[in-house]
């Protein structure tokens, strides 16, 4: 029979030989790193797996150095729009693309709620949105769209566990570990690895970004690129009308940000993206998006028009390419300048 000690004792020794293995799968994570964010480094074989991340680190990176007071925002349609281009229209080549996968309202409050509090100047911003944009209003806890908390000013503790536990769910590292090592994409890494996602090239001053892999592949076949019917499918004939999805949270922080626009007397525009399937934006939100910002600094290009008829326009069946945003900007700033005066 054991004594209280001899049980103390061997307690503690079973718990050890138990916590063996999960030390090692942490001594794993950590020293290999496979989502960049615990170094400050760049991601092996170009993969890039959280965005925001990506945009954060740069941003806090560049910042003493740049001092950037112009900001495009945005999900990944936002590419179209150029630092180089919008800086035509607003006599500022400084710019700062502040953009996130699948980016909601709620990331771009807490982005603008971030330059605020350091005492940042916002001169002039440029928010891209579709109805996705205006659906979201809290953080996605995967590791692909976590906030980033430096940012977000949320759980450092949670925010890196969201990590962790993606690295061993689903036998990811298996993927990940293969991948690195021999730089080949195989069949079975489909479920865990997207075949494109080391396709993106990026600015490290202005964090402007395009599809190189995707740019090649119609440069060799646009024909067959774009004959494609699983990336651009047949389009309804008739309009279709997005549901309303601009909520009373939505809405509370729209108006906190209309309150740091107007703080910092920022020119901001607010543009809803034209998309392939030519899907029209909401009536009634759109009205809400005008009321609180008005007529002149919400612009809709949603639904079959001009953008939206040529697929040509288009990577796949969400991003289109940088001269259709140029052709918008032209819109907004020109035409609608002329208007005004």
């Amino acid at each position: 029979m054991r004594t209280r000690k001899g049980f103390i004792v061997y307690f503690f020794k079973k718990l050890a030989l138990f916590s063996i293995p999960f030390l090692l799968f942490i001594l794993l994570y950590v020293c290999l790193d496979p989502f960049c964010v615990i170094y400050r480094h760049s991601c092996p074989n170009g993969l890039h797996w959280n965005r925001d991340v990506q945009s954060s680190e740069l941003f806090l990176e560049n910042y003493p150095h740049y001092h950037y007071e112009s900001f495009i925002f945005g999900n990944s349609k936002s590419m179209g729009f150029l630092s180089r281009e919008w800086g035509k229209y607003i006599g500022d080549t400084n710019v700062f693309h502040f953009d996130a996968s699948s980016e909601d309202i709620t990331g771009i409050y807490s982005k603008l709620k971030y330059l605020d509090d350091i005492g940042d100047s916002l001169k002039n911003v440029l928010i891209i949105t579709d109805p996705i944009v205006y659906m979201g209003n809290d953080n996605d806890w995967s590791f692909g769209y976590n906030h980033y908390y430096k940012i977000d000013g949320t759980s450092a503790l949670r925010f890196h566990f969201v990590f962790f536990r993606g690295f061993y769910t689903n036998f990811f590292f298996a993927s990940y570990i293969d991948y690195c090592l021999f730089n080949t994409y195989r069949p079975y890494m489909k479920s865990t690895i997207p075949s494109d996602l080391a396709q993106y090239v990026y600015d490290s001053v202005t964090n402007d970004y395009i599809l190189q892999k995707r740019i090649k592949i119609i440069a060799a076949d646009s024909l067959k690129f774009y004959s494609n019917t699983r990336i651009f499918r047949d389009r309804e004939k008739l309009p279709h009308i997005h549901w309303a999805c601009i909520d009373n949270n939505c809405m509370i922080m729209l108006e906190k940000m209309k309150h740091i626009f107007d703080n910092h007397r920022t020119n901001y525009k607010i543009v809803i993206s034209p998309v392939y399937s030519q899907e029209q934006f909401n009536n009634q939100d759109l009205n809400k998006l005008k009321q609180l910002f008005g007529n002149t600094n919400v612009f809709d290009f949603s639904g079959k028009n001009e953008y939206t008829i040529n697929k040509g326009n288009y990577y796949d069946n969400s991003h289109y390419k940088p001269y259709v945003a140029a052709q918008m900007l032209k819109k907004m700033y020109v035409i609608n300048d002329s208007l005004t005066h």
